[in-house]
């Protein structure tokens, strides 16, 4: 189908899109390479791939929580992958990235993406916080998830300074959602459109016949 056929969203989604790679938009260090928490530098670091593995806590040291995975088998994770501070015997799922004195090096990050990919759904109202911009509109952040919005989903009418935004948490309509390519669009602009015909329903309501009012002119055609 060709550009002109879609609908204009999809036209203006597309168009925004060109040269951007939503997988890179809001990617920091890997998982392993904070400071002050587990251990990073291993050499298999990431060699046992991606897989999530359930674990239980069974210390905290200073900035690292001790993890028991199965029968002699444990790790280590810097406590600030934590919400709140983790109590023992609390369970969690982890992905594994290398060895590293005889502890397996973990992270939460992977475990936290895929349950709240569960929770995205087109059409649902998510808060995003603005973490940078491009000619093609904002990156954000919803959780620990990238998302992108275009330019033109970013206000009612045309914003010409989109770095007004930056480090704003707005809330967003979910208008697509899409695991496999790690892509989430979102719109600022679907929210200001509900709000705005609430407004109107609930001025009409206010309206009487024979009520003298004063308008404004705003379009002549």
């Amino acid at each position: 189908m060709s550009r002109k056929d879609k609908d204009p969203l999809s036209s203006e989604i597309e168009a925004a899109l060109e040269g951007v790679n939503l997988q890179e938009i809001g990617d920091g260090a890997p998982a392993n390479s904070k400071s002050g928490g587990a251990k990073s530098g291993s050499a298999n670091a990431g060699a046992s791939g991606s897989k999530l593995k359930r674990g239980t806590i069974v210390g905290i040291s200073g900035k690292d929580v001790f993890v028991e995975l199965g029968p002699r088998v444990q790790g280590v994770i810097a406590i600030d992958q934590f919400d709140t501070t983790p109590k023992v015997g609390e369970s969690f799922e982890f992905s594994m990235h290398g060895r590293e004195d005889d502890l397996w090096v973990l992270s939460r990050r992977e475990a936290q993406a895929v349950a709240a990919w569960d929770d995205i759904q087109p059409g649902s109202l998510v808060k995003a916080r603005v973490t940078g911009q491009n000619t093609g509109g904002l990156e954000l952040k919803v959780g620990p998830l990238a998302a992108f919005m275009p330019a033109s989903q970013v206000g009612l009418s045309h914003e010409s300074n989109l770095s007004t935004y930056m480090l704003q948490t707005l809330v967003c309509q979910v208008i697509e959602v899409d695991a496999g390519r790690k892509r989430i669009l979102l719109s600022r602009r679907a929210v200001l459109e509900k709000e705005r015909d609430v407004e109107r329903r609930e001025a009409v309501g206010k309206f009487a016949t024979g009520q003298v009012l004063r308008g404004k002119v705003t379009r002549v055609e």
